[in-house]
C-alpha cells in the first residue's frame, strides 16, 4: 500500500499555479491504534491507558457500542467552524468538535516527523486572521470596571445612580458596596447613569460612605500542597499560546507557584483537568507574587509556546507546596458566558460547568467544580494565520486492475490578507471510543519544498491511499 499526497495551489479563479506530489510515508503510532481497534477481537492492550488514556476498555467490551458504532478511522468532516455529526450507539448525535479539527490539516512547522507525534509542530486554524506581529490577550475573565454612586443608593428598589454606567453591560453582576454593607445582585437594564437591578437591594447605601459599584472579583480560593485549583476557558481563535496572568496573593512563605495548560484536545484522549499530562506549564517564582489580600494583582507567568484550537477546552490548573497562594475570583454572578457551553458528556449531553472555576484536594488527581464561580485570568498568544477551511470531500473508490484506490480532498481558501507557509500537512482521524471528542493525528508530512500561499490564493490538499495486487 502507498499513499500519495498532492498539494496544488490555484488563484482564486481555480486556475492552477503550482503543483506539488510527494508520497506520504508518515503514517504513525495512532494509524496504528485505529486499525488495532478497528479490526481485533478480544485480548489486545487498549483500554489499559497505553493508547487510549479515557480507560474505555475495547477490547473486554467488543460488543459494547463503541466497538459497534463508533467511526473508526473517519476522515469525512464539515468546514470549518461546523460542529461534526456523528452517530454513537445508534443514536445521532452532534459533536463539538469543529470541522477543521477532522481530515485534512496544515502547519507551518518543520520539525522531523517520529512515529509519536501527536499533533502538529505549528496548525493553522480556521478563518481569516492575519498572522499577529506578536502575542495578544485571546480569552480572558477579568471583569474590573468600578464607577461611585452619584445619589443615595436605598433599600426597597433597585436603582443605582452611578457616575458613569459605560462600563456595565446588562445582565452582568454588581458588587453594590460602602463602608458598611455590601450585596451581589445581576443588572435587568441601563437607563443613561441607573443600573436597575433585577432585584431590590436589601440595604441603604450613602455617598457619604464612599459607596461604589464593582463588577471585578470578590472571593477567593486557596491552593496549597495537595489543594489544586482549576478554571476552564474556551479559545475563540486557534493560536499558540504564550503566558497567563492570574489575579493572586500570598499569605506566609508558599513555594513557587506552578502554572499548567491541560486541555480536552491532547491526542490521543480526553485527559481534561484529570490529565497528568500537562500541554505547557511555568512557574511564577514566591517574590514576584505580592503579600495579602490588599496587594492581590495579576502576575504573568510565561509558558513554552503550544497550539491551543478555536472551540476547544482547556483548563489553567495552579499549584503550590507550601502556605498559600490565593487565587482571586467572582461568585454568584460569573460574566464568562463560556462557563455555559460545555462539550457533551459520553451520552452527548452537553457539559455547563467546565469553564468554572474547579478545586482538587489530591494534587490534580479529581476534581470538583465550584458552582457559578470564575477564577480571575487573561489567557495570550500569537496566532499564526488563518485559512478558511473547506469540508472534507471523499471519492469513489477506482478499481482498475491491478490497482485500487481513493481520494480525500480539502480545500483551504487563504483571505487573512498575508501569505501563509504551509510546511507541514497531517490528517485527523476519529473514533467512536472518544464519543467523536478528539481528533486523532494518524499521518505527519513536512514538505520539501515547502508552499507559499498568498492572500486570496486556494490550496487543494488531497491524500490518495492505493493498493497494487
Amino acid at each position: 500500500m502507498k499513499t500519495i499526497l498532492t498539494l496544488e495551489r490555484m488563484d482564486k479563479y481555480g486556475k492552477r499555479l503550482e503543483k506539488q506530489t510527494q508520497s506520504s510515508r508518515s503514517f504513525l503510532k495512532n494509524f496504528i491504534d485505529e486499525l488495532y481497534l478497528l479490526h481485533a477481537n478480544i485480548g489486545g492492550p487498549i483500554g489499559s491507558g497505553t493508547a487510549y488514556p479515557n480507560g474505555f476498555n475495547v477490547d473486554l467490551a467488543h460488543t459494547d457500542r463503541m466497538r459497534l458504532d463508533g467511526e473508526n478511522l473517519s476522515v469525512a468532516a464539515p468546514g470549518g467552524g461546523i460542529g461534526f455529526n456523528g452517530r454513537l450507539g445508534g443514536q445521532s448525535w452532534r459533536s463539538e468538535i469543529p470541522g477543521e479539527l477532522i481530515g485534512i490539516v496544515l502547519g507551518s512547522g518543520s520539525i522531523a516527523v517520529t512515529p509519536l507525534d501527536k499533533r502538529l509542530n505549528q496548525i493553522y486554524g480556521n478563518g481569516t486572521r492575519a498572522p499577529d506581529v506578536a502575542p495578544s490577550i485571546i480569552d480572558s475573565y477579568n471583569p474590573q470596571y468600578t464607577s461611585l454612586l452619584t445619589l443615595n443608593a436605598n433599600a426597597g428598589q433597585p436603582n443605582v445612580v452611578v457616575a458613569n454606567a459605560s462600563g456595565f453591560t446588562a445582565g452582568e453582576g454588581v458588587h453594590i458596596s460602602d463602608s458598611l454593607h455590601d450585596e451581589w445582585h445581576n443588572i435587568l437594564y441601563i437607563s443613561g447613569n441607573i443600573l436597575v437591578l433585577d432585584v431590590n437591594l436589601s440595604q441603604n447605601y450613602l455617598v457619604a460612605n464612599v459607596a461604589q459599584v464593582y463588577n471585578g472579583d470578590n472571593d477567593g480560593s486557596s491552593a496549597n500542597g495537595n489543594n489544586w485549583l482549576g478554571q476552564g476557558f474556551v479559545p475563540s481563535t486557534t493560536h499558540r499560546i504564550t503566558s497567563v496572568s492570574i489575579k493572586i496573593y500570598r499569605n506566609g512563605t508558599p513555594g513557587d507557584l506552578t502554572v499548567r495548560i491541560r486541555g480536552s484536545d491532547p491526542y490521543p484522549s480526553y485527559p481534561s483537568r484529570n490529565s497528568i499530562n500537562d500541554l505547557t506549564s511555568g512557574t511564577i517564582p514566591q517574590a514576584s507574587i505580592p503579600v495579602g489580600a490588599s496587594n492581590a494583582a495579576y502576575v504573568s507567568c510565561s509558558l513554552p509556546p503550544v497550539d491551543l484550537y478555536a472551540g476547544r477546552k482547556y483548563f489553567i490548573v495552579i499549584n503550590c507546596t507550601g502556605s498559600e497562594v490565593i487565587w482571586r475570583r467572582k461568585t454568584n454572578s460569573p460574566l464568562y458566558m463560556k462557563a455555559f457551553t460545555g462539550e457533551p458528556d459520553y451520552w452527548g449531553r452537553r457539559s455547563t460547568w467546565d469553564c468554572v472555576s474547579h478545586s482538587s484536594s489530591d494534587a490534580g488527581v479529581s476534581w470538583n467544580y465550584s458552582g457559578v464561580q470564575i477564577f480571575m485570568f487573561t489567557e495570550s498568544g500569537q496566532s499564526l494565520g488563518e485559512f478558511r477551511i473547506g469540508g472534507m470531500e471523499v471519492a469513489p473508490l477506482v478499481v482498475a486492475n491491478p490497482n485500487a484506490s481513493f481520494s480525500v480532498r480539502r480545500l483551504f481558501a487563504n483571505n487573512c490578507g498575508s501569505s501563509l507557509i504551509v510546511s507541514e500537512v497531517g490528517l485527523h482521524t476519529i473514533d467512536g471510543t472518544d464519543v467523536i471528542r478528539n481528533p486523532h493525528l494518524a499521518s505527519r508530512d513536512v514538505l520539501s519544498p515547502v508552499i507559499t500561499v498568498n492572500d486570496s490564493e486556494l490550496l487543494a490538499v488531497t491524500f490518495t491511499p492505493q493498493i497494487t495486487v
